[in-house]
């Protein structure tokens, strides 16, 4: 009778400690809504579709500000993402991490891809990227090489993309997360 009544009190702590995570991880939830993600447009089209369908399939929803000429967003409090311009006279990206400390922003890159002659270069425009967002402003910016091939670097890619989005690596397990978008 008393192994009964053990079970049954082991029970209700079990879900009691159950409904009091449920509840400290809403708050929390509350309490910190999702960064307002920028994916720094690429000159390499397939980096930024790749980017985009992973933000997808994350829960995000694009959010068109191409009438918007500054490319802000408003706090919506939900999972949005949008794209701005990164080129050389641009400086939109500089305007919006000033602004928004929490916004986070991508820059997509791809190893694999090859250079046709005679066309830009993505690197010196993502140096300058790179050095505006190093003084001071690392956590704001991620660089996605979207070109690995091998499945653990894939895999790797997610992991990287859902730890700065404040989402952890548990996403990843969830969500079965192994190939990136191509």
């Amino acid at each position: 009778m008393q192994t009964t009544q053990f079970r049954q009190l082991r029970l209700l702590l079990l879900l009691q400690l159950l409904v009091f995570t449920l509840s400290v991880s809403a708050i929390q939830t509350r309490a910190h809504p999702p960064p307002l993600v920028y994916i720094l447009a690429s000159t390499e089209q397939t980096s930024t579709t790749a980017v985009s369908e992973a933000l997808q399939t994350l829960g995000f929803t694009y959010l068109d500000t191409s009438g918007n000429s500054s490319g802000s967003v408003r706090d919506s409090g939900d999972s949005v993402y949008t794209f701005i311009s990164h080129a050389d006279d641009d400086t939109s990206y500089k305007r919006l991490a000033a602004s928004r400390p929490q916004a986070r922003f991508i820059l997509p890159t791809d190893s694999s891809s090859v250079v046709v002659e005679g066309a830009a270069r993505p690197t010196h425009t993502h140096h300058l990227v790179r050095h505006f967002f190093a003084r001071g402003r690392q956590a704001q910016l991620l660089e996605l090489d979207v070109g690995r091939r091998l499945s653990v670097e894939q895999a790797e890619n997610w992991v990287m993309l859902c730890r700065f989005l404040g989402l952890g690596y548990s996403m990843v397990e969830r969500m079965k997360l192994w190939y990136f978008p191509r």
